[in-house]
């Protein structure tokens, strides 16, 4: 008996201490699942995977990072482009178009950006259009700031309101059906130099969007979910990689990303 709890789960950490978690608070999975839209994302573990315990803080219990620059790691440059294809995979629909918003001058001012974005907004809105949104912000060398656009709304918006509430410079609308992943193409624009740059300003969305639906799996739940998904949809993209602490190779992970038609949401829910 630990902590007036039996039975325990024995965690041992890489250094070899070992913490005793009661089995009514621990949870396992060996698969996590990430829906977004019609994107599927699969992470298999070859180690099955506890939590909902408290790692003790303990420095070595983080996952290693990698080479930093400027007070950023490059963990959070992947991260943040995460986010941003799974925002596009979850929002993106027939009318939803995709933009550069330009200066005329080489403007550098971050701040008269944002004033300059809410003025766009309100226009918007002024013409009856409340936007949905997602911009990231491209460091260029000579420091001029201007802005990539995806707009989710579902009606379909003229191009004249667009250009009218945009008076500072130039609107381009880039051409959608020539991009064969969009998430890709707009995560290219987040390098570490932006990041370095703008910090957590680098990219900015709109609130009330679709979310991922994540959900982690035991191994018994796994197997017909995975028949489910590959009969309903195609692999489009695989990997596999190490985990590791301290250098120390802790589980083998197997990514695959699949792209469905149709698939039912109640199957992956959050638990």
């Amino acid at each position: 008996m630990v902590n007036g709890f039996t039975p325990v789960k024995e965690i041992e950490y890489p250094d070899g201490l070992i913490s005793h978690i009661p089995l009514n608070v621990l949870k396992e999975y060996n698969l996590k699942v990430v829906k977004s839209g019609n994107v599927i994302e699969v992470y298999s573990y070859d180690k099955k995977v506890y939590y909902n315990y408290d790692p003790l803080n303990r420095e070595f219990n983080q996952k290693e990072k990698t080479k930093e620059w400027d007070g950023k790691s490059l963990d959070s440059l992947r991260r943040s482009r995460r986010e941003i294809r799974r925002l596009i995979w979850c929002n993106f629909g027939r009318h939803s178009k995709f933009l550069t918003l330009t200066y005329k001058d080489n403007m550098q001012d971050l701040e008269k950006f944002y004033y300059d974005w809410k003025m766009f907004i309100k226009s918007m809105s002024r013409k009856g259009i409340f936007l949905k949104y997602l911009y990231v912000l491209e460091y260029q060398e000579r420091g001029a700031i201007h802005a990539h656009v995806i707009i989710f709304n579902t009606e379909y918006i003229p191009v004249e309101k667009i250009e009218d509430s945009w008076p500072h410079g130039f609107v381009k609308i880039n051409s959608i059906k020539e991009i064969k992943n969009l998430g890709a193409y707009v995560c290219k624009y987040l390098t570490k130099e932006t990041l370095s740059e703008y910090n957590s300003k680098s990219y900015h969305c709109s609130r009330g969007l679709n979310r991922p639906i994540e959900r982690k799996i035991t191994l018994e739940e796994s197997a017909n979910l995975m028949q489910e998904l590959l009969s309903k949809g195609e692999v489009v993209y695989t990997s596999k990689y190490d985990m590791s602490v301290n250098d120390i190779v802790t589980n083998k992970v197997e990514y695959s990303q699949i792209k469905v038609q149709h698939f039912n949401n109640k199957s992956v829910t959050n638990v």
